[in-house]
């Protein structure tokens, strides 16, 4: 657990120190021309388009927290603006040298499993892409699970990744790690101990990898899906975590505070609700 404990003291130290500034801008030209080239562009991860679905809407905002910029495409609520503060602490833990700019586009779709024989693939799993070593680049295109999108593409902007070793194997550990810097962000958040709010997302991790082995047969890198879900597990059992047993049909089985998606039992979400973090709290 002293890689859990490591994370959890960066995350903290940060939510120690003064809040990034924040505010919302409206966006000039130049920079409305930058969002259209990214809902356009061609893009392996998002192939339903859920950014053009988005950008066609014309909803376009702004906001700057630190020295970073996320553009906003879609309709920007309250709680939006609550997981771009969660930005700010990762931010701030991590302490990057550059500048950061992140292109939101704010579909609701979710990530499910696919009808039973369906190969699981970019549209059940992914929310987000970026170009390596390119902190500018970062696309996230869904609401959902947009804090751990954040965290793994972040991390593959910042050059973090082995590229002497092959693309699943990287994405697998990049997801490990993004996994427990949100699963101890959920911890500070919602006043767990490193450990408890560790055994939530490693739990529903399993339950998801459970029926992903059991059912979609994924069992290695040759699988799409293998990279972001037992492949990463894989990583966490390498580093000796913990990783708790399933949660039942995937979901929680304590007495929740909020009701769980229209999805139940069938999520893709990769990092855990937050209402599971939530309801363990206090």
């Amino acid at each position: 657990m002293e890689r859990i404990h490591e994370v959890y003291n960066l995350i903290d130290h940060a939510y120690k120190l003064k809040p990034l500034k924040s505010f919302n801008f409206t966006l000039s030209d130049n920079e409305k021309s930058m969002v259209k080239s990214h809902a356009e562009e061609p893009s392996n991860f998002d192939g339903d388009n859920f950014r053009q679905d988005m950008y066609a809407k014309g909803q376009l905002s702004g906001v700057a927290i630190g020295m970073h910029i996320i553009y906003i495409i879609g309709h920007f609520t309250k709680k939006d603006m609550e997981a771009i503060k969660l930005w700010g602490h990762i931010l701030q833990a991590l302490q990057p040298l550059k500048q950061y700019i992140v292109y939101w586009f704010l579909s609701d779709e979710k990530r499910i499993f696919p009808s039973k024989g369906q190969k699981v693939g970019p549209t059940n799993v992914n929310g987000g892409y970026c170009q390596a070593c390119r902190p500018e680049t970062i696309v996230i295109y869904r609401r959902e699970d947009a804090t751990r999108v954040f965290i793994h593409e972040m991390m593959h902007a910042a050059c973090l990744d082995d590229h002497s070793r092959p693309l699943p194997a990287v994405e697998a550990e990049t997801e490990a790690w993004a996994e427990v810097f949100y699963a101890m962000l959920m911890a500070k958040e919602h006043g767990l101990s490193p450990a408890a709010a560790w055994n939530i997302q490693s739990a529903w991790s399993a339950g998801q990898n459970k029926k992903l082995r059991e059912e979609y047969g994924v069992n290695g890198p040759a699988d799409y899906a293998w990279r972001y879900t037992v492949g990463k597990e894989l990583v966490w059992r390498r580093w000796n975590l913990p990783v708790a047993p399933p949660l039942r049909g995937v979901w929680s089985s304590v007495q929740l505070k909020t009701e769980p998606p229209k999805h139940k039992g069938n999520s893709l979400s990769l990092g855990a609700p937050p209402f599971l973090f939530a309801a363990h709290s206090g």
